[in-house]
């Protein structure tokens, strides 16, 4: 199976991050991986395709043309931020499901990060705010299969087999070329139907009801850098207590 991967990434602070994750998916053992990468500093390696931008905050939209030039060629397309490390077993998980999700329906994942005492904090799912839930909807039943939605979708990833990429391509305007105000996280979360920010999507990101496959949804957000110090958004001590866990979210779950 012929699996297009498109990163980006901008300066040269963490590039670290974005050579480990290339050696991870040159890695796949089951998959024919071909990978792009749209930069502003060129790594010194020769087993990628590279190509140099001037402009950082539109690096982030050139993977959409790779993917509309190449529709036809690849099974599966993968768009990731540069510190998104994606094990193969998130592909397998993604393919299992697939082939029981209608056309407008992708399996998602969620991002973590890890403190020194290895407690996963998933960075997108928040508590302590009035009248918001970080679940949409426990229960969706699709061919047999159970899933649950999130209120937020960013996950700064994404994958699309042909089929689905060719949907997202013919029912959304998906070939922008510039974020016109929204930020760089339109760029991945933009193709789903409750992405809020800017052209709508199509797509409803669900996650299985299983244990064993949601394990394999969870993503690492390599940068750490929300639940440690000196933190991004808030103080790291704020951001853990607002911030729900993957144990939390077991138990939520009831998994």
């Amino acid at each position: 199976m012929k699996l297009l991967v498109s990163l980006s990434s901008y300066g040269d602070k963490n590039l670290q991050y974005l050579n480990h994750v290339i050696d991870v998916y040159k890695s796949y053992k089951k998959y024919d991986v071909t990978i792009d990468v749209h930069c502003t500093v060129k790594l010194d390696r020769d087993d990628i395709n590279q190509i140099v931008h001037d402009n950082p905050a539109t690096t982030c939209l050139f993977h959409r043309q790779d993917f509309i030039r190449e529709q036809n060629n690849f099974d599966l397309f993968l768009f990731a931020e540069y510190d998104m490390l994606i094990q193969e077993s998130c592909i397998d998980t993604f393919l299992k499901h697939d082939k029981h999700l209608p056309i407008d329906y992708c399996l998602g994942f969620i991002r973590y990060e890890n403190t020194p005492e290895q407690i996963q904090y998933l960075i997108d799912l928040w508590k302590n705010i009035s009248g918001y839930n970080y679940i949409k909807n426990y229960n969706i039943s699709l061919n047999n299969n159970e899933y649950f939605s999130l209120t937020n979708v960013h996950q700064a990833a994404y994958i699309l087999t042909r089929d689905k990429l060719k949907y997202v391509i013919e029912n959304t305007d998906f070939n922008i070329t510039a974020l016109d105000g929204n930020g760089p996280e339109l760029a991945s979360s933009g193709i789903f139907k409750d992405w809020p920010i800017g052209p709508r999507g199509v797509m409803n990101k669900v996650l299985p009801l299983n244990r064993n496959d949601l394990e394999q949804c969870f993503i690492h957000h390599m940068a750490d850098c929300h639940c440690n110090a000196p933190g991004v958004n808030a103080d790291p001590i704020t951001f853990r207590n607002n911030t729900i866990t993957k144990d939390l979210l077991f138990e939520n779950l009831n998994l």
